[in-house]
């Protein structure tokens, strides 16, 4: 799956082929760049599928994850949020006349989670999804830190998480719906993907 390391590099295709670094793709005519990027470099889809409960007791991911008061992917996160503010500025110098929009990631689960829907424990289901909220935040603040826009989609997205029923989720669980055409899991599906562009051209 992409992630920022491939802004600069190649990337594998999933099958075959080699996609080329994404920052060639900008140019000083570029005027409008949307990224949404940062769960895969941090582990999020990795700690969802660690919290794998298929029994509605067992251990908590949570508590091995936060063990000794120090919360592993919190700490990764905020390691992580000043990449944003280099992605932004090294888009900047590649398309100076752009506008530059950071994009949100949506709500992936409800509180409390939905097990067996998701089958992740109830505190485990809420720890995931206070891991997303808080990369979200450290996305937020570098956009606004660095001139870029953000884009809220945790907000519009509530309802629509993975625990809803297809045509109503837009963001598939940790076994996709085929139906949805989708076979990523944790990942949006097509109505996803649509519902994001209303709250992006509120910002343009």
């Amino acid at each position: 799956m992409p992630a920022t390391a491939h802004f600069a590099n190649p990337q594998k295709g999933i099958i075959s082929g080699t996609n080329p670094p994404q920052y060639d793709a900008l140019s000083a005519d570029t005027t409008l760049v949307t990224v949404g990027i940062g769960g895969n470099d941090v582990g999020l889809v990795g700690l969802a599928t660690s919290c794998v409960n298929l029994l509605p007791v067992g251990a908590s991911c949570k508590a091995a994850n936060t063990a000794g008061g120090v919360d592993k992917y919190a700490t990764r996160i905020d390691a992580f949020a000043t990449t944003y503010g280099t992605v932004i500025e090294q888009i900047r110098q590649r398309a100076p006349r752009a506008k530059i929009v950071m994009v949100g990631y949506p709500t992936g689960i409800k509180g409390g989670g939905c097990w067996p829907v998701v089958p992740v424990l109830p505190q485990d289901a809420d720890y995931i999804q206070a891991n997303i909220d808080r990369l979200n935040a450290r996305m937020a603040e570098q956009s606004a830190a660095h001139g870029a826009s953000y884009v809220d989609i945790r907000t519009p997205s509530i309802g629509h998480d993975a625990c809803q029923p297809i045509g109503v989720k837009w963001i598939e669980g940790l076994i996709p719906s085929v139906v949805n055409n989708s076979f990523a899991p944790l990942h949006p599906n097509a109505a996803g993907l649509a519902a994001v562009v209303p709250s992006i051209r509120k910002v343009l």
